[in-house]
């Protein structure tokens, strides 16, 4: 028996649903990605000035 006009349309919104779910997925780790990488660089930055200002006679900041 073939499914019904209502059975065709709902099991197309499940796949539209299934495929949504699936870009929202990947943009989350995406997400997750993008914010380690930002926690590094921060990290990095941060501890380039902290050795340029606890050694003065080395690098750009100069007492």
């Amino acid at each position: 028996m073939e499914p019904t006009y209502d059975e065709r349309l709902i099991n197309t919104y499940h796949e539209m649903i299934g495929h949504r779910n699936d870009v929202i997925k990947e943009k989350n780790k995406w997400i997750k990605t993008l914010f380690v990488c930002t926690i590094v660089l921060t990290a990095v930055i941060f501890g380039n000035t902290l050795f340029d200002i606890f050694n003065p006679n080395v690098g750009y900041v100069r007492y």
